[in-house]
């Protein structure tokens, strides 16, 4: 049976308790194509309305390092700064970072939205070429 989404990463995965939401976390121990060494926590939406089969990146954030373990849970204070729970990763190096994903997911959005406004405002201050017709 073929799979109905996909992400192309070496990642510790953690779904969302409540809401359509994956994160993953950069794998120990493994190489990527790129033979890349970065660390990264990635929160993908799990948007089965859309034909695309890659899940869209919805936010994002470089870890100090890759992940043996991550985990989401939800957040029992009643708190709306932490609506999405908490994800919890256990590192490479012993420690145990926690990151609010609801955080992350605005911050990617409010980057988006500024590029957006600053590229509106680019073609705005564009100077447009004038044509003149003449009749003879």
């Amino acid at each position: 049976m073929a799979s109905i989404k996909s992400v192309n990463r070496s990642a510790s995965v953690a779904l969302a308790p409540d809401s359509p939401y994956m994160a993953a976390g950069t794998m120990a121990g493994a190489v990527d194509l790129s033979f890349s060494s970065s660390a990264n926590l990635e929160i993908f939406k799990l948007d089965f309305q859309s034909e695309d089969h890659d899940l869209p990146v919805v936010g994002e954030c470089q870890s100090s390092e890759r992940f043996n373990r991550l985990a989401w849970g939800r957040n029992g204070s009643g708190s709306d700064a932490y609506g999405l729970g908490l994800i919890a990763g256990g590192l490479v190096d012993g420690n145990i970072d926690i990151w609010n994903p609801l955080s992350l997911i605005r911050y990617s959005l409010n980057f988006v939205l500024c590029i957006i406004y600053f590229e509106f405002i680019r073609l705005l201050m564009t100077p447009r070429p004038r044509f003149t017709a003449t009749i003879d």
